[in-house]
């Protein structure tokens, strides 16, 4: 069974999980695509992978009514972001995503054409994670340290980014899924959700829910309910 019911919640939810476990969720997606057994499926987690990713880079990049993590860490971290690649790493991304998107739209490409691009990209792109994490994790430590209040950051700086964007639903239902079926062991989607229930609010939690009820499992959602009180 999924992993909630042997590890308690922790009494005040992780907030940074969003961005964190928003990788787990990417990890996930990619994994999705390694193991796809034909060409339409790889196109359906290709297509998941990119629009998932793309909302997540939003958050980090900055867009619509928010700066992001990465103007956050580059103002409170002598511009560490900057300084650490993290904006070029998605600019280096491009290339070979746009060759894969340009295959996956061939009706003619077969997976076995597919594969070995999409083996060189997953290798850049966990590099690019691994990178963000050895950065992103000390600075919220220290922020968390600093008493910051990480909320505020999330509310104000980070979400606007994607609360708006029409994708919202998908992003919320597609982080449920994938951390319910790629968990690692951990509660990877009960921590993602308390730390979005924190960040919502009310008003905007219950407009989530239906997209949490549909990406999990009716086990797991009655586990996750339980635990944090999603209703």
């Amino acid at each position: 069974s999924h992993p909630t019911q042997r590890n308690m919640p922790p009494q005040s939810p992780e907030v940074f999980a969003i961005m964190r476990n928003g990788h787990e969720v990417i990890r996930g997606l990619m994994k999705d695509c390694e193991t796809a057994p034909d060409m339409a499926m790889f196109r359906r987690d290709w297509g998941c992978l990119m629009k998932w990713q793309e909302l997540h880079a939003m958050q980090e990049d900055g867009a619509a009514g928010g700066r992001g993590f990465f103007a956050v860490i580059n103002e409170r971290f002598q511009n560490t972001a900057h300084t650490r690649g993290m904006h070029a790493a998605h600019a280096n991304l491009q290339p070979i995503e746009q060759q894969l998107v340009q295959m996956v739209n061939d009706p003619r490409t077969t997976l076995e054409m597919v594969r070995p691009v999409y083996a060189q990209f997953m290798q850049h792109n966990e590099a690019h994670l691994k990178n963000e994490e050895d950065v992103m994790m000390p600075c919220i430590k220290a922020m968390k340290e600093g008493g910051v209040n990480l909320v505020q950051v999330l509310q104000t700086d980070i979400m606007p980014c994607i609360w708006d964007n029409p994708d919202f639903g998908f992003w919320v239902q597609q982080a449920a899924v994938s951390l319910e079926k790629h968990h690692g062991g951990q509660p990877r989607a009960l921590v993602f959700l308390h730390a979005l229930m924190a960040v919502c609010g009310p008003e905007r939690w219950a407009r989530c829910l239906p997209f949490v009820r549909a990406g999990l499992t009716p086990q797991t959602y009655a586990q996750i309910n339980a635990q944090i009180g999603m209703e």
